[in-house]
């Protein structure tokens, strides 16, 4: 006998999610898919969670080429005053 889960049961009423966008014919309707993404809850976070991984990957690519660039220059200006002295 198969083991069965206790306390989990089949929803039947569909979702708004369930239904999926597929147009007639088995193709993706784009334009549902971005009213989706900009209309619903999901769509919003889902939206909202991308801006803020690009902000944060744009600040830690700033932050370091700006202390890369920092070292490279002090660097620089140690070995010329070596050379000099």
């Amino acid at each position: 006998m198969a083991p069965r889960l206790i306390g989990v049961r089949a929803c039947g009423a569909a979702k708004a999610s369930d239904v999926g966008v597929a147009a007639p014919g088995g193709r993706r309707n784009t334009m549902q898919m971005l009213h989706d993404f900009l209309t619903t809850d999901y769509g919003l976070l889902s939206a909202a969670s991308i801006l803020a991984m690009l902000i944060g990957l744009g600040y830690f690519v700033w932050y370091v080429t700006s202390h890369v660039r920092e070292d490279c220059e002090r660097q620089e200006r140690l070995a010329r005053e070596g050379r000099q002295g």
